[in-house]
């Protein structure tokens, strides 16, 4: 039997299991959308666990870890000045996270991915 952090920690590990894998070749041309899509499906799945990752970083699984830097690079990819790069970072994950809590919140939710998928599409396109 395992302490309270390693059930969560396992529980991260399953959930996001390759959610920052490469994507899928008919996602080329839009990386960036599809890994935060596919993030954003698997909060929307879990958003108290992802909520109690945010309370506790350290329960930051290395796949969150590389989903970040993934997102990171994608922007840079884009254009995005390394002095507002850390900025769009955190404005896109702040969105993806107030739109799959809010996806999340309610069954069945008024929201889809598609809803999703648009506002990102929105705030990359500023």
């Amino acid at each position: 039997m395992g302490t309270r952090r390693e059930l969560f920690a396992s529980l991260v590990e399953r959930v996001y299991a390759g959610v920052a894998s490469e994507v899928e070749v008919g996602d080329a041309g839009r990386p960036l959308v599809a890994l935060l899509m596919r993030y954003c499906q698997r909060v929307v799945a879990h958003p108290n666990l992802a909520a109690y990752v945010l309370s506790d970083l350290s329960l930051m699984s290395d796949e969150l870890t590389t989903l970040t830097e993934r997102v990171r690079v994608q922007l840079r990819e884009r254009g995005v000045p390394e002095a507002e790069l850390e900025t769009a970072l955190g404005v896109i994950i702040d969105y993806t996270h107030g739109f799959a809590f809010s996806a999340g919140a309610s069954r069945p939710s008024p929201l889809s991915l598609d809803h999703f998928e648009r506002g990102l599409g929105w705030l990359l396109d500023r």
